[in-house]
């Protein structure tokens, strides 16, 4: 899948239980960081007590009707992928950022199939500039990517190098933690 557009970076997310109403569908961008405060609340922990610079907001928040003014941020530093790429969603705007590429800019509620890059389109730079330093306050993208590489350089070297890694064959899926790979 390997790409930042909607149909792939877009995850469903259905819910059941006694405190989220039935049948309804939230256009809300959520991620995977309100996945915390949802467990808490649902076991009875107040997630203000130990939020200590965790970010997120509780989904049965968001399934009552709460609309939080926010940045969602998805990342990928997939297999074959020559740089990190980062998408911020704010409101009907998607910013991708890619570390050695030019960035897009999409207007999801005018595009929402993001067939209009309006990243280079100098009448929206203003727009991409107010992203961009959205996308900072979450993460620097440029250092996430250097250390992702230098990570990804480190495990390509304690496996016998690039050559060697070739040569054992693709495993297909990841295996579930503490089973081995299998190398087809």
């Amino acid at each position: 899948k390997s790409t930042m557009f909607e149909e792939i970076a877009g995850v469903p997310l259905i819910m059941a239980g006694p405190d989220v109403p039935k049948g309804l569908r939230i256009e809300t961008p959520v991620s995977h960081v309100d996945c915390f405060p949802t467990i808490l609340e649902g076991v009875g922990i107040n997630f203000n007590s130990v939020k200590d610079g965790h970010l997120g907001v509780s989904l049965f928040d968001i399934a009552n009707g709460y609309k939080p003014d926010r940045t969602v941020l998805s990342e990928y530093h997939g297999m074959g992928s020559t740089t990190g790429a980062y998408a911020i969603r704010n409101g009907k705007w998607k910013y991708v950022y890619y570390a050695k590429y030019p960035a897009q800019l999409f207007d999801l509620e005018n595009d929402p199939n993001e067939i209009t890059d309006l990243g280079q389109d100098s009448d929206y730079k203003h727009i991409l500039n107010e992203c961009h330093l959205k996308l900072l306050s979450v993460c620097d993208p440029d250092e996430t990517d250097r250390r992702a590489k230098a990570r990804q350089a480190e495990n390509l070297a304690a496996n016998g190098g690039r050559e060697a890694v070739i040569a054992r064959g693709d495993i297909g899926f990841t295996p579930a933690p503490g089973a081995a790979a299998d190398f087809l």
